[in-house]
């Protein structure tokens, strides 16, 4: 239960501040076993959706301070929070959806997702939609990969290749 409860707390924390994707736990979660993350990735989006609902209301009342906090993350920044701003104007509720494609955090939209017009409703309705299938699929492939390894080499190794794999990807999201 206590791993369910970090999924949770994981995905309530990037969804507002931190920077750090769930995909992060459920992956090494899943390594071991994959349907102890697909149960945490549950955790992860309902912890998302609170985090995303805090997010949303705080750009709702102040925008003038929940806007440069959130460009203040790593990896955000003024370009950014205007194009995921254009992007809800133009598209809705499929930009929060959209967004990940353009390694766009969830965030970014939550907190902006009031001043572009989207009715909390509608938000609250599509981040279950925006999350899971990212957190399913980074679980899914960190089973499958972990699986087919363990044929090969130790869990040890596989838990280094997966501490290698995150690190560089971070490396490339943050250069931008």
């Amino acid at each position: 239960m206590g791993i369910l409860i970090a999924a949770g707390l994981w995905g309530f924390a990037e969804a507002t501040l931190f920077f750090i994707v769930p995909d992060v736990l459920l992956s090494a979660i899943a390594i071991r076993n994959l349907r102890g993350a697909l149960i945490a990735s549950l955790f992860a989006v309902i912890g998302a959706m609170v985090g995303g609902s805090i997010m949303y209301l705080w750009g709702a009342m102040n925008p003038e301070t929940a806007v440069p906090a959130v460009t203040a993350v790593p990896a955000v920044g003024g370009d950014m929070m205007a194009r995921a701003f254009d992007e809800l104007q133009q598209n809705g509720p499929i930009a929060v959806v959209l967004g990940p494609l353009s390694a766009t955090p969830y965030k970014v939209y939550a907190v902006q997702a009031a001043e572009a017009g989207m009715p909390y409703w509608m938000f609250l309705l599509i981040s279950p939609v925006a999350r899971l299938p990212r957190f399913l699929i980074a679980s899914l492939v960190a089973g499958g990969v972990s699986r087919l390894l363990s044929k090969y080499v130790d869990q040890k190794v596989i838990y280094g290749l997966w501490l290698v794999a995150w690190i560089a990807i971070y490396l490339v999201l943050w250069r931008k």
